[in-house]
């Protein structure tokens, strides 16, 4: 992030949108980022009860601070993101939606 002038400490928010009860991969580096620069993880609870008990000393995984429930929002600036549940391949798949998509 650094490299492409990006700042990892403004992170405030993480939001993973799904993961997998066997290995954990769909949360990428969110822990070493939660554990460096303290942004607030948001995922839905279905998520975290599948990704966390996956968890390996090796590979840690980001703990949820947020539980994200269909129709809760986030504002950053001056947008707002609205969440949404979906069917995806696991279950408890968020989608955000921007206020412009939502007027198509």
């Amino acid at each position: 992030m650094q490299k492409v002038g990006l700042d990892p400490a403004q992170i405030k928010y993480i939001v993973l949108s799904h993961g997998t009860r066997t290995d954990g991969s769909h949360g990428g580096r969110a822990s070493y980022l939660q554990r460096m620069y303290h942004p607030r993880v948001m995922m839905s609870k279905e998520t975290g009860t599948r990704t966390l008990p996956a968890q390996k000393p090796e590979r840690p995984l980001a703990q949820r601070d947020v539980d994200i429930r269909h129709g809760d929002t986030l504002t950053l600036g001056d947008e707002t993101l609205t969440f949404t549940t979906l069917f995806g391949h696991t279950p408890g798949t968020l989608e955000h939606l921007h206020p412009g998509e939502m007027a198509r």
